[in-house]
């Protein structure tokens, strides 16, 4: 994934020269455009199946005594520091006004944190919290397991700057306000089987503080 980032990288920087021709409208850019980005959520979204994700390994009685195999919890991490480098940070290729003003006023914030948004999404669930919960209680080693609470502040650390008074543009702003709004919608809920409503309380006060 991260050859992958630069190679998308590599190909905004010749988008406009690659889709665009004299007396041509720009359908082939914002086709390609659009593209682009989706590919970019996609190779995203695989690394993020791994934070609590596990391995199956079809294997039948007698060859071994288990079938899925959690994923090491240092390569979890890894995951979500890379989530935090490419897909939270402002890639500012993406949002190349030679591009982004040939195809529309405004809009290009938004595109970019609807992806960062379903990204959260993903990462900030119950299935995922109560998967990594089980992990740890199960665990051999508990000195290599990633655990929900870790995950959910590695998070709040990579998304907010380790609460450095730097200066927020318009991207990480938008992206801090999703950032709360899902962690306060899982608050409330009627199961008394996740951890989750706790551990995001503890991520907003945090944030609060």
């Amino acid at each position: 994934t991260e050859l992958g980032m630069k190679n998308i990288d590599r190909i905004a920087e010749f988008l406009v020269s690659a889709c665009c021709r004299e007396g041509q409208d720009y359908d082939l850019l914002k086709n390609m455009y659009e593209q682009l980005i989706r590919q970019r959520s996609r190779e995203l979204s695989h690394v993020a199946s791994m934070v609590g994700g596990f391995e199956n390994i079809n294997l039948y009685f007698g060859d071994a005594d288990r079938r899925f195999h959690p994923i090491d919890g240092d390569r979890q991490r890894k995951a979500v520091q890379l989530l935090i480098k490419h897909g939270f940070g402002t890639n500012k290729k993406l949002i190349d006004p030679a591009i982004t003003r040939r195809l529309e006023a405004n809009g290009a914030a938004n595109r970019i944190l609807s992806s960062q948004r379903s990204i959260l999404r993903s990462l900030i669930n119950k299935d995922r919290v109560e998967r990594m919960s089980e992990h740890v209680a199960m665990s051999e080693n508990s000195q290599n397991v990633y655990t929900p609470a870790e995950m959910l502040e590695d998070l709040r650390q990579g998304i907010w700057d380790n609460g450095k008074a730097t200066k927020i543009d318009l991207y990480r702003r938008k992206l801090q306000r999703a950032h709360i709004q899902i962690l306060a919608s899982k608050i409330k809920t009627t199961s008394d089987k996740s951890d989750l409503p706790a551990l995001v309380r503890a991520q907003l006060k945090a944030i609060r503080a």
